[in-house]
């Protein structure tokens, strides 16, 4: 009989005034954190050592981990450096190849097969790749297609990196000549003979060209007319390449110094004495010149006194040419690691270690480092990742003991690449679920976890979901979301105040007849949970009344 008596009452309360159930809900979110969005426009890295000048500094973002994104092995050493343009990777490999690599994946787009070894670094300008080889040619191919436009032959195998500045490249031979190309057709504007072979990648800056030479000497030449300008001997082979900056020109030679001369005059500014010869091409940034040694130091001096700040002991020597970005430091070691630095004070922030000999120089571009490795591979290696759990949302703030509570869990991968990764769903600090999620970069996606609380205390449960960190993920205060508490209570106690009674009949009935999305639909209300709110809840409800 009071049975019968409440569902009536219940029915009769249908015509009340709208009454609404609230939800404990309560959301503490974190701060975005996107890797991808503090690059702002695009840094690309087109030639050896950044740019014309040489000055090996980009304005990247750079990554503070030695995480790989991706590899690719060529058919043999890989000591040629670099050029990243347009999320596409160009490099040359002694198996005699040029390969035009994508940026994010490492998959091969093209490659072009030439007649010799390829130590040159290419240079990418107007859709255009100029890249030299051991064949006597420098060779001009579509940036796109890798289809040959041009090539020009020397009398000497070109080791040299060419350097693109306006309609004009430049590069020296093992022929004794530093040559310069009309960038169109290839045709010779002009060659200017050394005494012995050029190695050197010319530094392009203010109309004037600047090169080293085999035979101990440093030439500045007419950009127009190939005119020598100045030339200031050393006491060894100037293989380095000259870096110029401030009206300074920088380089090293195999007299075991680094040079700092007057860019217009050539006149003797410092030199600074390391314990063997330098190879390496410095870079130059914030009045600091960093350049490695045979000594298998890296150095970083003042640029304008060339007096030590710290150098930095590796395993082997160093021919690989520093590039700086983002308050660091990277380049590569005879003793097969790849090395990053603070720029700033020389700590080591990290290395990784390859099959082989590091001599290819790195580039900065797009928040990555590209280099290559006489294990005949090319690497990426990538900001760390950054996977983030962004709410949480239970189907009911009050669920009945041993019934299941749908929860809505949404994820996002907030970092550059493709990450697959566990989420992780508790109450308190009871693991409900885990569920793995794979999502493309800068993507999201809600997963379902249902929680059956058979076996779960009455009672305030925290709901809360973890995204499990990938290897080498820094940012993580965003791998966490609390969404606040889900009453366990009786079966039918639809408000949450421990009993079952006419208030929870009447708020059943005040959601009769509707569905998700409804104006009135109150999840607690769906006793039986089948979406639907409807007499069988009522009646569910009147069976559970005390």
């Amino acid at each position: 009989m009071r049975k019968r008596i409440a569902c009536e009452l219940a029915v009769a309360l249908l015509l009340i005034g709208t009454l609404t159930s609230s939800f404990i809900s309560a959301v503490a979110g974190k701060a975005a954190y996107n890797y991808a969005t503090q690059l702002g426009s695009i840094d690309w890295w087109p030639m050896f050592h950044y740019n014309p000048a040489h000055t090996g500094y980009s304005t990247s973002v750079a990554p503070n981990t030695n995480r790989t994104i991706w590899n690719y092995t060529t058919g043999s050493y890989v000591r040629s450096s670099p050029a990243v343009v347009n999320s596409r990777v160009y490099i040359g490999s002694e198996d005699y190849k040029v390969y035009c690599l994508d940026a994010s994946t490492g998959s091969l787009i093209w490659s072009y097969k030439t007649e010799g070894m390829m130590h040159s670094s290419p240079a990418i300008a107007d859709g255009k790749v100029y890249v030299g080889s051991d064949d006597y040619n420098v060779y001009c191919l579509n940036a796109l297609t890798g289809n040959l436009i041009w090539n020009h032959k020397t009398d000497g195998g070109v080791l040299s990196s060419p350097t693109v500045s306006g309609n004009k490249v430049y590069f020296g031979s093992e022929d004794s000549r530093v040559y310069c190309l009309n960038i169109s057709t290839g045709n010779l504007i002009w060659s200017y003979k050394t005494i012995r072979q050029v190695e050197s990648s010319p530094a392009v800056m203010d109309g004037r060209v600047y090169v080293g030479s085999y035979d101990w000497y440093v030439y500045c030449l007419n950009a127009l007319s190939g005119n020598l300008i100045w030339s200031y001997k050393t006491g060894g082979w100037v293989w380095s390449s000259p870096a110029v900056a401030n009206g300074k020109v920088y380089f090293g030679s195999d007299d075991s110094k680094v040079y700092c001369l007057d860019a217009s005059t050539g006149n003797f500014i410092w030199s600074y004495k390391t314990g063997d010869w330098v190879w390496s091409s410095p870079a130059v940034v914030d009045g600091r010149v960093y350049v490695g040694s045979d000594d298998s130091k890296l150095y970083c001096l003042n640029a304008s006194t060339g007096t030590l700040i710290w150098t930095y002991k590796t395993g082997n020597v160093i021919w690989s040419s520093p590039a700086v970005a983002d308050g660091k430091v990277y380049f590569g070691s005879y003793d097969r690691n790849v090395y990053c630095l603070n720029a700033s004070t020389g700590n080591l922030i990290w290395n990784h270690k390859t099959g082989g000999w590091v001599q290819s120089s790195p580039a900065v571009a797009d928040g990555n480092i590209y280099f290559g490795s006489d294990d005949s591979k090319v690497y990426a290696f990538g900001p760390p990742p950054n996977v983030a759990v962004t709410n949480v949302k239970p189907s009911k703030s009050v669920i009945g003991q041993g019934c299941s509570n749908n929860i809505n869990v949404t994820v996002a991968n907030r970092g550059d690449y493709a990450e697959s990764f566990d989420v992780t769903l508790y109450a308190n600090n009871f693991s409900i679920a885990t569920q793995t999620v794979t999502l493309e970069s800068n993507a999201s996606t809600t997963i379902t976890f249902t929680w059956s609380t058979t076996g779960f205390a009455r009672g305030n449960y925290t709901i809360w979901a973890y995204a499990w960190p990938i290897p080498g993920e820094t940012a993580l205060a965003d791998n966490t979301f609390i969404d606040g508490f889900v009453l366990v209570a009786k079966k039918g106690d639809v408000n949450g105040d421990g009993e079952v009674n006419v208030l929870d009949l009447i708020l059943v009935s005040v959601a009769l007849d509707t569905i998700p999305g409804d104006r009135y639909w109150n999840p607690n209300a769906d006793i039986n949970e089948d979406n639907e709110i409807n007499v069988l809840d009522l009646i569910l409800v009147a069976t559970y009344l005390e």
